[in-house]
């Protein structure tokens, strides 16, 4: 579903980290640690109305979070050429990206399925990782 995306880097990070839409298209490129593979969670861009507004995490607190391996070359590569404070995920006029429903349900289909795929057991009832 990804490499079918339009942005296939941000339906991963959705499908993989968990973050609200809000929380990955606040991303900053300073809140990537490629070195430990980890997201800092510091601001949260929301949707009001016409607006988007951006704020702290739901809980008002920053958090880390870890990234797979295989996400940090598109994530490296989502960064090239881009400034400390720079967004990650940016919409086209280097803004906030505007939510798209579609693409959020997508990377949480995606994030179940490979959930699902993890958990599998065998015909002997023992869980298959």
């Amino acid at each position: 579903m990804a490499s079918e995306s339009k942005y296939p880097a941000l339906v991963l990070v959705l499908a993989y980290s968990g973050f609200r839409w809000g929380e990955a298209t606040g991303l900053r490129v300073k809140d990537l640690d490629m070195l430990k593979r980890r997201f800092l969670v510091t601001e949260n861009a929301v949707e009001v109305g016409t607006q988007i507004v951006a704020g702290t995490p739901k809980n008002h607190k920053r958090r880390s979070k870890p990234f797979p391996k295989f996400l940090a070359d598109l994530l490296a590569q989502q960064c090239e050429g881009k400034h400390r404070d720079d967004l990650v995920f940016a919409g086209e006029d280097g803004g906030y990206r505007r939510s798209a429903r579609v693409l959020y349900l997508l990377g949480r289909m995606a994030a179940i399925g490979a959930l699902r795929e993890s958990t599998k057991t065998t015909s002997a009832g023992s869980r298959v990782l």
